[in-house]
């Protein structure tokens, strides 16, 4: 915490998912403001395009893998095998 500037949340696409407003309760308790994005990846990305400073993310598979499409990332993730290996 002490690291990060300011806090975005994401809801990524998945029964399992914590809401947001928990962790909004849960990151107050520690005097943490986060903005609210819902499941608007293309908002959140077009919020860090406006930064001036690295942005990190962290979350499930299902959240990177949405963010990853909307980049147009090519690249495989490590844990994909390649077919006849």
């Amino acid at each position: 915490m002490p690291f990060v500037g300011s806090w975005n949340l994401l809801l990524p696409q998945s029964t399992r998912a914590t809401s947001n407003q928990e962790l909004q309760m849960e990151l107050s308790g520690f005097g943490i403001t986060a903005r609210d994005f819902g499941s608007d990846y293309q908002a959140f990305l077009d919020s860090c395009s406006e930064l001036k400073s690295r942005v990190l993310v962290a979350g499930s598979m299902y959240m990177v893998g949405g963010l990853r499409e909307l980049l147009s990332h090519k690249e495989k993730a490590l844990w994909v095998r390649k077919r006849g290996i």
